[in-house]
């Protein structure tokens, strides 16, 4: 995988854009996988990272964690939020560790930035070496093969406070030349005590279905279970987005 352009100029204002992002509720949906599937230990990898809020809450929570992202602006945000877990630079299929860990979590649909089922399978092997035995990994598809919910058509996100505004533009489509791929154009403004200034963002994440996802796993040692949004039903072709959670045999 390629590195992004995610952020890399505007990583400071990630956290504004989602600030309405459920993160508590996520990270208290680990916690209930943890609990129902009885995993022990404190050790957290959490891969694609981002700017720390999931490690934050983990962290303050008493686990020992570990923070992974490719975005180094993000990084530093991260270690700033969360100064007792440690965050390093790495992609996720080239990632190596000594230790393993109790929980490795991929949220926010980073899974899809494996973006072809080769990929895919090699991080799914590579989660699965990380995990102690009885471990679990958890991690959500934000973007399905063949479901159009977040393909096509514009979506504008906005933040505004004292002395900034932002507004950010994006549009999802499937790649002309491979349509299992989808294409994130992201045009954000922003408005900074008086001066305004502009970025193009540019994403291509890999569409699977969740058989697809669902084979790789159990192919790669996992027992799979998949939930319907961040709660502990069952993942229906209602759901909004499906969650997975491999437990390590």
């Amino acid at each position: 995988m390629p590195k992004e352009r995610l952020y890399k100029k505007y990583a400071k204002f990630y956290d504004k854009i989602y600030a309405k992002k459920s993160y508590v509720e996520e990270v208290e949906f680990v916690r209930s996988v943890m609990r129902k599937f009885k995993a022990k230990g404190k050790n957290i990898l959490d891969m694609a990272c981002g700017t720390g809020t999931h490690a934050k809450l983990f962290s303050d929570s008493g686990f020992r964690l570990v923070g992974v992202d490719i975005n180094r602006e993000m990084l530093k945000i991260a270690r700033k939020k969360a100064k007792n877990a440690i965050f390093l630079e790495s992609q996720m299929q080239s990632f190596r560790s000594k230790d393993k860990f109790d929980v490795i979590t991929c949220l926010f649909s980073a899974i899809n930035y494996n973006r072809n089922l080769s990929e895919l399978k090699n991080t799914i092997m590579k989660f699965y070496e990380l995990l102690k035995k009885g471990g679990i990994v958890v991690f959500d598809l934000g973007f399905i093969k063949g479901k159009k919910g977040r393909i096509g058509g514009a979506k504008l996100d906005t933040y505004s406070e004292k002395g900034l505004q932002i507004a950010r533009i994006g549009q999802a489509n499937p790649s002309k030349d491979d349509p299992d791929v989808c294409k994130i154009d992201f045009l954000i403004f922003i408005k900074n005590k008086g001066t305004i200034d502009f970025e193009i963002d540019e994403h291509e994440l890999g569409m699977f279905s969740v058989r697809e996802v669902k084979n790789t796993m159990a192919k790669a040692g996992f027992s799979v279970k998949i939930y319907g949004g961040f709660t502990l039903k069952k993942f229906t072709n209602k759901s909004k987005v499906p969650i997975f959670v491999g437990i390590k045999k």
